[in-house]
């Protein structure tokens, strides 16, 4: 009976390992010109995957009135995300990061923080 137990424990942790948020494809920085268009993309291993701007979320009404808008899609446990920015003035050297989790077992990661630049 004890074996059974230990062997279910060990089980259990070694799922977590298997399926956990992992961030696959990282956001990368952008310079650009005023008042381009440009997009962030992210892709993870998760439940769930969303934009953090300034550490806000992307959904957030805030971040959306800056010109920010957020698409996501996926299936079987893969989540993509693009983040649509207007390069406007007051979004220069803004900070854009990824925020992948998972339901069961529940864990959280972020993606490395991608800059965008805005050049005159």
């Amino acid at each position: 009976m004890q074996s059974k137990m230990l062997l279910q424990i060990f089980f259990l942790q070694l799922f977590q390992f298997i399926y956990s948020a992992e961030i696959t494809v990282q956001p990368v920085s952008i310079n650009t010109t005023l008042n381009s268009t440009v997009v962030f993309s992210c892709e993870a291993t998760a439940d769930e995957l969303t934009f953090r701007v300034n550490n806000t979320p992307a959904t957030n009404g805030a971040a959306m009135d800056k010109g920010f808008s957020v698409t996501t899609s996926g299936s079987g446990g893969t989540r993509s995300a693009e983040l649509q920015a207007i390069a406007y003035e007051h979004n220069n050297n803004t900070e854009i990061r990824c925020r992948a989790s998972t339901d069961d077992p529940p864990q959280i990661v972020f993606s490395d923080t991608a800059i965008l630049m805005i050049q005159g």
